[in-house]
């Protein structure tokens, strides 16, 4: 059985970021780039067969444009635009590290990583792939269906 493990980058990467603060010497914040690499190592040890696919949201997603109170529900204390400030400077050097590990990596112009993932999950389905999704972001849950083959896999 051929499996995928569909990730949500800005979710992994999020969560990094709210772990234990890594600091270079200089002082820079590194815990999200830390965090996100070793989160797909773990995945890659774990199903070292499977095809792993991160996904990223488009800085600009057609959600935001459209319905402006979209995200407008979020926390915006000082800490938390800290915190995104921080991972939004982190961000290019966990795709950069990404792309040189070789992890396949996708993000589209005005969509969402959930938006990627149901097509590519839905993809992957179609040719036969179990499909795992890796998120904190309960937007996912959308994507997930009923699977034919017991569980667990062999």
């Amino acid at each position: 059985m051929k499996k995928a493990v569909v990730i949500d980058g800005n979710s992994i990467a999020y969560a990094a970021q709210n772990s234990k603060p890594l600091t270079t010497g200089a002082g820079e914040p590194v815990q999200a780039i830390y965090g996100t690499l070793r989160t797909i190592k773990q995945i890659h040890q774990d199903s070292p067969e499977a095809k792993v696919v991160v996904l990223w949201d488009s800085p600009r997603d057609w959600w935001s444009a459209e319905y402006p109170e979209y995200k407008g529900e979020r926390e915006n204390t000082e800490e938390q635009k800290t915190m995104r400030s921080e991972l939004k400077d982190q961000r290019p050097d966990i795709v950069r590290a990404l792309y040189y590990l070789g992890v396949d990596q996708l993000s589209a112009d005005g969509f969402e990583a959930d938006d990627l993932g149901w097509v590519l999950g839905s993809r992957f389905e179609k040719a036969s792939f179990f499909v795992e999704y890796r998120t904190g972001d309960t937007d996912w849950l959308q994507l997930v269906t009923e699977w034919p083959y017991p569980w667990p896999l062999s």
